[in-house]
């Protein structure tokens, strides 16, 4: 018996990170590769925002500093899907799997968050990490409301970075996987400025036995 870990992290960017009007044109464009990609803010669009960074002297994953992203405009009441995934990983001969996943996110103003499996050829979801209802169906993590209201507060849902991490055993467990990050992210409507962003760090580790 052997054991491999493969280790991945994937942060927000325009060259990982695909957009759409909602979560599955995201997801299509980022499992095709050839979606509308993300947009840029950096700097920071508003100096209160918290950042997401890692520390000087990371001797763990490649140090990789997310970017804040949204679409190309950022419109007053928008919501967009936005979704990041990991390289297809295999490991032939593996008699077993399981994939761990860390995620760390922050959005102006509200959003929700799905960590999916797709496996390599195929169009839906293979598997869900994040929680589902008793029927099966996705029940996205969530941040605030997303209808797009006047925004309440303070405090506000822009001043935390939530974070999740879960795992789960994949059969079979040669196959071909990547891990699927997709979030909705909703600006609120504001007669003021209004800036709006997403960004996120995903931890991914392919544990097979073989």
């Amino acid at each position: 018996m052997s054991l491999n870990i493969s280790r991945l992290r994937t942060v927000s960017d325009s060259s990982t990170t695909f957009v759409g009007p909602d979560r599955n044109t995201a997801i299509s464009g980022a499992l095709s590769g050839s979606g509308t990609p993300a947009t840029n803010y950096t700097p920071r669009l508003y100096f209160g925002w918290p950042g997401l960074a890692p520390y000087s002297n990371d001797n763990g994953l490649p140090k990789l500093t997310p970017s804040y992203v949204w679409d190309s405009t950022i419109g007053n009441g928008e919501r967009i899907g936005v979704a990041a995934r990991t390289s297809f990983i295999s490991n032939p001969g593996a008699i077993a799997l399981s994939i761990a996943v860390s995620i760390a996110v922050f959005c102006d103003n509200a959003h929700d968050t799905q960590i999916q499996i797709f496996r390599q050829g195929e169009p839906f979801p293979y598997a869900t990490i994040t929680p589902k209802d008793t029927f099966g169906v996705p029940l996205p993590l969530s941040d605030g409301s997303m209808t797009p209201i006047d925004e309440p507060g303070p405090t506000f849902n822009w001043q935390d970075i939530r974070f999740y991490s879960s795992n789960i055993i994949l059969t079979p467990a040669d196959a071909p996987y990547s891990v699927v990050l997709s979030i909705e992210g909703q600006n609120y409507i504001s007669s003021g400025p209004n800036p709006a962003g997403i960004a996120f760090v995903m931890d991914s580790y392919f544990i097979t036995e073989s």
